[in-house]
């Protein structure tokens, strides 16, 4: 039953990589990080992804889970039991129980680990910004950060 999964996620996976490099090309936009520094703006989690032609896959991981910290975990476990977690993970995904994702089920999985993602970043700039810990972000504490 697994496999279905692995297969159809595969090939969800690789057509939109591909549809994604092929209007990547066809753009050609780009990012100016120094400017949104500048201007105070935090760099997308995303930033990093592909840096100098290479691809660094710890996005892929956070995107697929939805939380850092599971990222982090599942980096630390044995080939099995990653295998075996991610086919939970895949059961989850599958929102009609016909053991495949398709398109919508993929998107509404990444819309949910998003949120979940940019949540988590914004408790943890809160709590950063919150200098005297009284659960409000104060003007000045603002300007401070």
């Amino acid at each position: 039953m697994a496999s279905y999964y692995v297969l159809s996620f595969i090939v969800l996976i690789t057509h939109n990589m591909v549809m994604n490099c092929a209007s990547a090309a066809v753009h050609g936009h780009s990012v100016d990080a120094g400017e949104r520094a500048a201007d105070g703006a935090y760099r997308p989690r995303d930033a990093g992804h592909y840096s100098d032609g290479v691809h660094h896959s710890e996005f892929d991981h956070e995107a697929i889970l939805g939380s850092v910290k599971e990222a982090e975990e599942y980096d630390r476990l044995s080939p099995e039991e990653a295998k075996q977690r991610f086919s939970q993970l895949l059961l989850r995904m599958d929102l009609n129980g016909d053991q495949f994702i398709d398109r919508s089920e993929l998107k509404q999985w990444f819309l949910k680990t998003f949120r979940n993602l940019s949540r988590d970043e914004a408790d943890e700039r809160f709590s950063e910004s919150d200098a005297d810990s009284d659960g409000q972000v104060t003007w000045r504490e603002y300007l401070q950060v």
